[in-house]
């Protein structure tokens, strides 16, 4: 989300054009330099750019994005009046894209290669490539000029809302259909779709017990991306219709250069967006045994790999402890014709299942430099004794 942020504020700082200009000129007047200048230390475009990002951030983690240039009023508050409508439309259109895809993917999977399944592929074809704009204009001459069931607008009438959910529905339902048709011609051709067959399942419990229920997934996939997007706004088909939704607000604030409610809009949508896959991955999960399976694995894998990582820490602090106990060896100055060994003077402290550290270590430290054999093995008793706790 940092990195959202900083798309946001940068973009609308480097975009062209003058707010505090563009917003004195609303009214048709020719503003001097110092009303443009005075405009710009009010809304605070004057401090170094650095300074105005962070004191931006720092009001959007206590829900302060801002005022609105245009509006006047809080970007959060902007945000909140238009996008209830956003979520209404985006869920009523993915619900009904769904509703309508499915049974159609279907069919076209079962007639596979025959006359229908071309009728439902072109269909889905043609309407997948229709522009947004485009479509949208179609829905309001069919509609609204043609066939008088609708409103010409959105904006202001409750049936309104009809026009961009048609929309949307044609334009989305294409993808929809042809996923939902590759899916279950990819289930209907396993092995395991066969041997019900033989076994004398119906047809139908075939289908949607087994390929349609293993088609989910990908379908659900789909369908959250999709979800994501129409919350985020369908600018164009907002726009075309009238519908008061957050996208034809990001619009308005564009043209109007109103950089609060842009960086608010942005952020927010990437929240959302980021918000809406998580979910569409948790749903997947459960939706698909197999990738939970996955998930559950990469964790155990995570904690082996955790596990190994501090025994391998463990072993280091073994390896660093023992060489300074080397490195006491070495400061001391014994004659160099001594040919015991620094393991046969650790083994005497070690031979002894309860010692006094302090002790070991000093007697490690004196003799674990070469020292005579003899020495060590006349030696080794007293050394055990005094190391062992009695």
């Amino acid at each position: 989300m940092i990195a959202v942020s900083l798309v946001a504020f940068f973009l609308m700082y480097l975009s062209p054009g003058d707010p505090a200009e563009m917003y004195l000129r609303q009214e048709g007047n020719s503003p001097s330099l110092a009303e443009i200048e005075a405009m710009r230390e009010q809304m605070g475009l004057n401090r170094p750019v650095f300074v105005q990002y962070f004191s931006w951030l720092g009001g959007v983690f206590t829900g302060d994005m801002g005022i609105s240039y245009y509006t006047h009023r809080p970007v959060a508050q902007e945000i909140l009046s238009y996008f209830p409508n956003t979520l209404l439309l985006a869920c009523i259109s993915v619900g009904l894209t769904i509703l309508i895809s499915i049974p159609l993917g279907i069919i076209a999977a079962v007639w596979k290669n025959k006359w229908l399944d071309g009728l439902i592929r072109v269909l889905s074809f043609v309407s997948g490539s229709l522009p947004g704009f485009f479509a949208a204009m179609l829905v309001i001459i069919l509609f609204s000029l043609t066939w008088k069931m609708l409103p010409t607008s959105a904006s202001g009438n409750p049936t309104g809302i009809w026009l961009p959910i048609i929309t949307l529905v044609v334009t989305m339902s294409g993808p929809y259909v042809r996923q939902v048709r590759a899916a279950v011609i990819n289930e209907l051709n396993k092995e395991y779709i066969q041997m019900e067959r033989t076994r004398g399942i119906k047809e139908y419990m075939i289908l949607f017990a087994g390929a349609l229920k293993s088609s989910l997934p990908s379908i659900l996939t789909i369908a959250g991306l999709n979800f994501g997007q129409q919350l985020g706004g369908t600018a164009i088909i907002e726009l075309v219709t009238s519908y008061p939704g957050i996208g034809r607000l990001a619009v308005q604030s564009i043209t109007n250069r109103d950089y609060p409610l842009m960086q608010g809009y942005i952020l927010v949508m990437g929240g959302i967006y980021v918000l809406v896959n998580l979910l569409v991955d948790i749903l997947h999960a459960y939706a698909d045994p197999r990738v939970k399976e996955r998930y559950i694995a990469e964790g155990d894998k995570g904690k082996r790999k955790i596990h190994a990582r501090q025994l391998e820490l463990k072993k280091k602090e073994e390896r660093e402890e023992r060489k300074e106990k080397i490195g006491l060896l070495t400061s001391m100055s014994i004659p160099a014709n001594h040919v015991g060994t620094v393991n046969e003077s650790e083994r005497i402290c070690e031979l002894s299942p309860h010692f006094i550290p302090n002790y070991c270590t000093f007697f490690v430290a004196t003799i674990s430099t070469p020292v005579p054999a003899a020495f060590v093995s006349s030696t080794s008793p007293i050394f055990t004794g005094a190391c062992a706790v009695t």
